[in-house]
């Protein structure tokens, strides 16, 4: 049977820079996950959008997740259920966020992380009882041939000093798009003989990741 495996090729890190304009949103379904109406909106799988001045489903707001399933006039957000959340009354915008690639990436690992343990033993346990904490996806590596000028490792260096939460993406090569938001925790630099300048960056993931 032929092998379904994904190639690292092709894959492509991308990141916030900058939004574009702001789609009116027209209604909003209660489930899992939400869905939007918005009459041409224009979004594909993987597209990014940041949820305001919603009025009813206010837990919307300030919420930055990807666009899923879509058709012409409506899109699901992936890993948004609002099923319990309040009805829908008017209003709201979608604004679709910016990204970047970083250029020259050779290697990426990370999702690395592990839910907390909880202690929920009693007097009437008759051994240690646990269950899992919040999940916690941790952090993501990269490594890359590191250019000054490329827009992608600018951003990744400027949020590194403002310690701002960013955006990322990630495209494999089979269309499959994992959307994530991270601090900027390391960007190192690195040279030798007779090689290019290479660099490593360390996010730290805060937040879910969501695929689309």
């Amino acid at each position: 049977m032929p092998s379904k495996a994904v190639s690292a090729q092709g894959a492509k890190i991308k990141v916030s820079t900058g939004s574009g304009g702001p789609k009116p949103i027209t209604g909003i379904g209660k489930g899992n996950p939400c869905v939007i109406t918005s009459n041409g909106h224009g979004f594909k799988p993987g597209n990014v959008v940041a949820l305001a001045a919603i009025v009813g489903m206010v837990e919307l707001n300030g919420k930055t997740p990807a666009v899923q399933y879509v058709t012409a006039n409506t899109y699901s957000l992936a890993g948004v259920n609002s099923s319990g959340f309040g009805d829908y009354t008017n209003g709201g915008t979608a604004t679709p966020v910016a990204f970047s690639e970083v250029g020259e990436v050779t290697d990426f690992d990370g999702f690395d992380g592990q839910a907390s343990e909880e202690d929920v033993s009693t007097l009437a346990s008759e051994a240690v009882e646990k269950r899992l904490g919040l999940v916690d996806y941790g952090g993501l590596s990269i490594s890359l041939k590191f250019v000054k000028s490329d827009v992608g490792q600018a951003a990744l260096r400027a949020a590194q000093a403002t310690r701002e939460v960013l955006d990322f993406m990630i495209e494999l090569s089979n269309g499959d798009v994992a959307s994530f938001s991270a601090l900027v925790k390391q960007f190192s630099i690195g040279g030798a003989v007779n090689k290019v300048l290479t660099g490593k960056v360390q996010l730290t993931i805060s937040g879910p990741v969501t695929w689309a």
